[in-house]
């Protein structure tokens, strides 16, 4: 009686072993392992003015190192941002010589010819988002130190610090090289808080600014333009608004990333119907007819002149003046704040490409 219950008992743990075997075999999310040959050693997931693809695009890139002296064949490994799909983009027959590195745009065009330059089938999120490399016959995954990473900026690196383990923000991206050794910052500068959000007033108020980043300076602009600690105000005590006012801040602190630029619009609606023509600054005119137009009394070559006001004949005329106010509130709008210098877009209306188009901030 005993040797049964003895084969039994070793019958069921034979059975739980093989099953416990089995659903690991199934899982490759639960095997997760550094894997010290192959690396992701940097990537830019915000690239705007750096390396460029075969077509002249400016993908984002993920960039491989084989630490070790043998070779690697990357056909049984595949990169993914989706935890739950650890195969999602595998590479091809390619081998990976020790000390190597081998660069892969995330592009999301997918290719995959070994002769040519490789493109993974999802884009990197600026907002931050998981990355791995996984092995497909081991069935483990192999994430860095910084997964998921944090939020990622214009044409900035994010990789190891030279040959450390440790990942953070590089002085500069190093594609096909050794990294930098020192990184860009110590840390990011936290988002600026305003005391009174953004809309319509038709009282004074006063905008005090806040950040939570110990020793951070605060610059402000009300022309439109970005703040900087070389372009701005410094902030030292609440902003007093007491009419149309386009507020755009920012937070320094030495060795650290600055704070996005924040922009709150205090929209003051009888300065709007009360708009001059031709306000301070401006560009005066929206460059030249193209042709004549009798409609318009335009001579092909002669400036536009520019008109930023609104129809004085009826935002002036007291029986329409409060009804425009109260119709302007009930609208949904759109505030769209950027440098005066931009509004230089008028001379070119049909224009079309980057070259054309200007940085806004949208509210």
């Amino acid at each position: 009686m005993i040797v049964r219950k003895y084969h039994l008992i070793l019958f069921l743990i034979v059975i739980l072993l093989a099953l416990s075997w089995g659903i690991a075999r199934r899982s490759p999310a639960f095997g997760v392992a550094r894997f010290d040959n192959l690396l992701i050693n940097e990537f830019v997931a915000v690239n705007r003015t750096g390396l460029v693809d075969e077509d002249g695009d400016y993908s984002d890139w993920i960039e491989l190192y084989n630490a070790v002296q043998n070779s690697v064949n990357l056909s049984g490994w595949s990169l993914t941002d989706d935890p739950k799909n650890p195969n999602k983009w595998r590479f091809p027959d390619i081998t990976l010589r020790g000390g190597d590195y081998l660069l892969v745009f995330a592009s999301a065009k997918n290719r995959r010819d070994p002769n040519s330059p490789l493109h993974a089938n999802f884009k990197l999120n600026r907002k931050g988002e998981y990355l791995a490399l996984y092995n497909i016959f081991s069935e483990q995954l192999s994430t860095m130190d910084a997964s998921p990473f944090p939020a990622q900026f214009k044409d900035t690196a994010y990789g190891r610090r030279g040959d450390e383990a440790s990942y953070g923000y590089l002085n500069s991206p190093t594609p096909g090289q050794a990294n930098a050794e020192s990184l860009a910052w110590q840390g990011i500068v936290s988002d600026l808080a305003f005391s009174f959000q953004r809309g319509f007033y038709d009282e004074a108020i006063a905008v005090e600014l806040f950040t939570a980043t110990p020793g951070a300076s605060i610059y402000y602009t009300t022309d439109g333009s970005e703040p900087g600690e070389m372009s701005g105000a410094l902030y030292t005590k609440a902003i007093p608004i007491t009419n149309t006012t386009l507020l755009r801040a920012a937070a320094y602190k030495s060795n650290f990333h600055p704070s996005p630029i924040a922009t709150h619009s205090y929209l003051y609606l009888a300065d709007i119907l009360d708009q001059p023509p031709n306000p301070a600054n401006f560009p005066p005119d929206w460059g030249v007819y193209s042709k004549n137009r009798d409609s318009y009394k335009a001579v092909k070559g002669e400036p536009i002149i520019a008109d930023y006001e609104m129809d004085p004949k009826i935002a002036q005329d007291p029986r329409y003046r409060e009804p425009l106010i109260e119709g302007l509130k009930s609208l949904p709008s759109l505030s769209l704040v950027t440098d005066i210098a931009n509004f230089d877009i008028y001379a070119n209306p049909q224009e079309r490409g980057e070259a054309w188009e200007r940085p806004v901030s949208l509210e």
